[in-house]
C-alpha cells in the first residue's frame, strides 16, 4: 500500500545517498513540500540513509541489478530521478580485474554493466502506471559528438546509449527528460586511480594536468 500526500506527487530518487541523488532529495525536502519523497539505496541503515530519514525521506532498499526490487520501489511513483554510478562499476573492476574478458578494460567492462542496469531501470519504470515524468542523468556521447574521433570514453557513451533506449521505449519516450551535468571537479581527488596526475607545476601554481583517459 502506497501512502501519498494530499497532492498525490511521489518522487523516487535512485542513488539517494550519492552526490546527485542526495542533493535532489535535500532540495525537494526544503523547497517542494507538495512531494512525498522516497530514496533508493542498497544500504538503508547507513549513516547517509539515516540523515535522509531525518528530513522525512522514506528510504527504500533496492538494487539496479534486481529489477523486481526496482518495481517495488517505484510503486506509486509519479516522478523518478535516475542516475547510475559509473565510477563504482569501473572501480570494482580495477579492484578485481578477473572479471575482465579478453580485450576489455575496466572502462569498457563498466560500460557494459551499466547498459544492462539501464535496461533494468527502463523495464521497471515502464511498468509503473502512475509515472508522469522520469529524469535520466546522462552525458553526451563523445563518439557521436566527435564523429568517431574520440572513442575511448565508454562510460560517457553508455549514458547516451541508455538515453536512446529511454527515447525508444514507447511508454517512457514521452515521459523522459535528460539532465547533463558533466564531471565533478573533485573527481580526481576522490578517485585518483581513475584520474592520475601526470604533471604538477610547483611552487607558484596549483594547477595540475590530468591524464583523464
Amino acid at each position: 500500500m502506497v501512502i501519498t500526500n494530499s497532492h498525490g506527487k511521489v518522487l523516487v530518487v535512485l542513488g539517494a545517498t550519492g552526490t546527485q541523488g542526495g542533493a535532489v532529495l535535500r532540495h525537494f525536502a526544503k523547497h517542494h513540500h507538495d512531494f512525498e519523497l522516497k530514496g533508493i539505496t542498497r544500504k538503508p541503515n547507513s549513516a547517509a540513509s539515516e540523515a535522509l530519514k531525518a528530513i522525512s525521506v522514506q528510504v527504500l532498499q533496492a538494487d539496479l541489478h534486481d529489477t523486481a526490487s526496482l518495481r517495488r520501489a517505484f510503486d506509486g511513483a509519479t516522478h523518478i530521478f535516475a542516475n547510475i554510478d559509473s565510477v563504482e562499476l569501473i572501480m570494482s573492476t580495477i579492484q578485481d580485474p578477473s572479471a575482465l574478458a579478453p580485450g576489455q578494460t575496466p572502462f569498457t567492462h563498466g560500460a557494459k554493466l551499466e547498459e544492462q542496469l539501464g535496461v533494468n531501470l527502463i523495464s521497471a519504470a515502464a511498468e509503473t502506471p502512475t509515472l508522469e515524468r522520469i529524469i535520466w542523468s546522462t552525458f553526451p556521447s563523445p563518439t557521436k559528438c566527435s564523429q568517431g574521433k574520440y572513442t575511448s570514453v565508454p562510460h560517457f557513451d553508455v549514458k547516451a546509449t541508455i538515453a536512446d533506449l529511454f527515447l525508444a521505449n514507447p511508454i517512457l519516450g514521452p515521459k523522459v527528460s535528460f539532465l547533463n551535468i558533466g564531471l565533478y571537479f573533485d573527481m580526481p581527488l576522490r578517485n585518483p586511480a581513475l584520474y592520475p596526475i601526470t604533471k604538477v607545476f610547483k611552487p607558484s601554481s596549483t594547477v595540475a594536468w590530468l591524464n583523464i583517459y
